[in-house]
């Protein structure tokens, strides 16, 4: 074996051994096991949490690498936990924000039908619209139907009892409806989705009539046989809009 063999063959021991030594810092394989982890953003909100440690974990990894320098390793590790935490996180977070969305829409669309059933002085029909879905009775007589069944009637007249109700069926068609605040709010102990929604509803005569502020509470449930969406006025309550 000549010289230079011998000065590469010692080289090569010299470099295996550093690489030995050379240890991955911990918090690689943490961010590395977060951004992993991190899938699970999508079920529920608070594992949001998993993507934003993650990146907190790949940031002091790779902080670290660059500070000891060849005393240690795992960048390859941390980066990919950094990419796996910012893609299911930012995944995640526009998932929730284009469902919410689809919610507050199609929630907006039944409030608005409801409405337009007070606008066309309607209120048997209103009235259905707050019973949950397999308890309503959208076809045939409704006027028969409550003025023969007791309790249903008792039921109407404390619905059109309402201040608001009373008001929004008075003045019909000069009642408007703007939408003020959309948000959804949870699910109820059955799972069923709530949004809460808060609209202004003013009048062609103000002069007679204060602006109305009306509080609601959607409630989201779904056919037992297709699955389809149906939507319920769960609750609400009007008052005299408060002055600007």
């Amino acid at each position: 074996m000549t010289i230079d063999q011998e000065h590469v063959t010692e080289s090569r021991e010299n470099s295996a051994e550093e690489a030995e030594y050379r240890s991955i810092t911990p918090w690689a394989i943490i961010a590395l096991a977060l951004g992993v982890a991190s899938a699970l953003s999508f079920a529920a909100p608070l594992l949001l949490a998993l993507p934003i440690l993650g990146i907190a974990a790949a940031a002091i990894a790779l902080r670290q690498i660059a500070a000891e320098g060849s005393e240690l390793t795992g960048r390859r590790a941390a980066l990919w936990g950094l990419g796996l935490s910012i893609a299911f996180g930012v995944g995640a977070v526009s998932e929730k924000l284009t469902t919410n969305w689809r919610l507050e829409s199609d929630a907006t669309e039944f409030a608005m039908l409801w409405f337009d059933q007070l606008r066309q002085r309607r209120p048997q029909l209103a009235h259905q619209l707050t019973l949950e879905p397999p308890q309503r009775r959208l076809s045939g007589d409704l006027l028969e139907y409550y003025h023969s069944q007791p309790e249903a009637r008792a039921e109407l007249e404390t619905f059109t009892g309402d201040t608001a109700i009373r008001t929004i069926l008075e003045q019909g068609e000069r009642a408007v409806m703007h939408q003020y605040t959309s948000e959804v709010a949870g699910k109820d102990s059955r799972g069923r989705l709530l949004v809460g929604q808060v609209y202004d509803i003013t009048f062609d005569n103000e002069v007679t009539e204060k602006p109305l502020r009306m509080t609601m509470l959607l409630r989201r449930s779904k056919d037992y046989d297709t699955k389809a969406p149906r939507w319920q006025i769960y609750r609400f309550k009007g008052s005299v809009k408060p002055p600007a």
